[in-house]
Parts: structure tokens; sequence; C-alpha cells
């Protein structure tokens, strides 16, 4: 049934693009502009109907990825289980596709950096000059998308680490405490 419905919402899409593109060429010529006022209702209509298609689709899925990951807390499921809800392991964001990563969960505007890397070691993650083995959870660089005075090369950089709420067997090179500090003195 999901395959149908699929089916059914692709075809309307690719219906609403064919008449948006019918009725953009009544732009083009001005002995067409009386009927270019009804269609674009029409048109406007159709366009609403998909995009609220759309929206109710993403927010169903975020839907299911929260309450995914309230079962996975529930269960006290790995770090590693909700590190890869998040962000799939030993993967560089450049190799997957934007819907393929949920981001979101931590931060809206995570979904739109430049370079991102989860669980790989700095020595592999090519902003970074280090021979360190450590491996953060996740590494995000963001560059500025407008003009900036400075030559910086990142605006920022993220480092999120995944850890088990009242977890207390940590050494203290586990200790993500003493991980943060040591990690910032390698950058």
């Amino acid at each position: 049934m999901e395959i149908e419905v699929f089916k059914i919402q692709q075809e309307l899409e690719l219906e609403v693009k064919k008449e948006a593109n019918r009725v953009l060429k009544f732009i083009e010529s001005e002995e067409y502009m009386d009927d270019f006022n009804e269609k674009h209702k029409e048109l406007y209509t159709k366009i609403i109907e998909v995009g609220n298609s759309k929206l109710s689709e993403y927010v169903i899925h975020r839907k299911l990825v929260i309450d995914l990951f309230d079962k996975l807390l529930k269960k006290k499921a790995t770090e590693k289980a909700i590190h890869s809800l998040v962000f799939p392991l030993q993967t560089l964001s450049d190799k997957i596709g934007f819907e393929d990563h949920n981001l979101w969960m931590l931060d809206e505007k995570l979904s739109y950096h430049k370079y991102l890397a989860s669980d790989k070691k700095f020595k592999k993650i090519e902003p970074i000059d280090s021979e360190s083995q450590d491996r953060p959870d996740i590494i995000i660089f963001n560059k500025p998308f407008v003009f900036a005075n400075n030559e910086k090369p990142y605006d920022s950089i993220v480092l999120v680490e995944f850890k088990r709420p009242m977890r207390d067997d940590y050494t203290d090179d586990e200790n993500p405490s003493y991980k943060s500090i040591n990690m910032q003195e390698k950058l």
C-alpha cells in the first residue's frame, strides 16, 4: 500500500510540474494573460496540496525518528546505536545524502556544514594536520556562507561525543570532560 501511495504522489508531483511549465508559458505571451489568472489559481491550489503532502511526510518521518530515539533511550541502548541514528558511523558527510542522517536532532544548523567526519581518527580527517589516533564521534567544520573579513578557513568546529547518561565507569582517559580538554589541545 505504501508503494502505491508513493506512486500516486510521484504522479501528482509530475503532473503539477508539467502544468507549472504550461502555465509559465502563458507569462511569455500577453495574449494569454486573461487565461493565466485562472490557470494560476488552479495551479497554486495543486502546488499547495503537493507541499502539504511533502510537509506531512517530513513531519511523520521526524516523529518516527524521535519515537525510535525514545525507545533506544528507554532500552538503554549503546552509544553506538544512538550515534548511528544521528549519523552513520565511519562516514564522511560527502559520502552520504542529506536524507541519510538526522543531524537535526542535535541542531538544525548542523545539517548545513562544510565537512563532517563520523568516528574517524584525527589523522584521517582532512582539515586537521594531526597524527592522533583518537576518534571523535562526530566532528563538524562550518565555513561562513557570507562575506567575512578574516581569512579563517572555518567559522566553527563542533565536536559531538555520545555518552550514556549516569555512566560512572570511565577511566580518566575515557572521561568525556577530560577527553574534551585533550581534543581541544590536539586541534
